[in-house]
């Protein structure tokens, strides 16, 4: 067993600022320290994806970063792929695409998770892959319309069957590349 630590931006900062490695430090003194392990968002919000649809290469080199500097250290990662469920914003779906498993957010979902997943299944740092952050605190919402972002509708309202159908899906994609 090993008690690990959120580091919630390690890859966000690299993303966002390819020439910021004070995440990539601060692996380092959580090595030092014996932290065993991190988990971390892959995404915050649907302009992050975006990075990976557009500029996979760029995407990938900032993470290798990442991934590199954890081994070195010796720091356990497990990604977090959906920090949030805005990925259906990135193919211009409503939220309730989460639970249509020919949906173009569930297509996206799988491409991003195998690309992701086989580069890394290798990595003595991986420890395991994570679906998202609490996915089921946004569902079922009494109040879900004060959450909608400008121009949502009730089908942007998440559902817990949908969250359960995408993290079906995200668990076959994982299971098959990386038993």
């Amino acid at each position: 067993r090993g008690v690990g630590a959120n580091y919630f931006d390690l890859f966000l900062r690299v993303l966002h600022q390819p020439t910021n490695t004070t995440s990539l430090n601060g692996l380092e003194v959580l090595g030092r320290a014996g932290i065993p392990f991190v988990r971390f968002a892959m995404m915050y919000d649907a302009q992050d994806m975006r990075v990976y649809c557009e500029h996979p290469d760029e995407y990938f080199q900032r993470l290798d970063q990442v991934v590199r500097q954890a081994e070195r250290c010796q720091v356990g990662l497990i990604p977090s792929f959906n920090w949030t469920f805005d990925l259906a914003e990135v193919v211009h779906e409503h939220r309730d695409e989460w639970g249509n498993p020919r949906s173009r957010t569930l297509r996206l979902m799988r491409r991003y998770v195998t690309d992701v997943v086989t580069r890394y299944k290798t990595s003595p740092a991986m420890w395991g892959w994570e679906f998202g952050n609490e996915p089921c605190l946004s569902a079922d919402l009494p109040n879900a319309a004060q959450f909608r972002k400008p121009g949502g509708t009730a089908r942007d309202d998440l559902t817990s069957a949908e969250a359960v159908t995408a993290m079906a899906e995200f668990a076959r994609v994982v299971h098959r590349i990386d038993p």
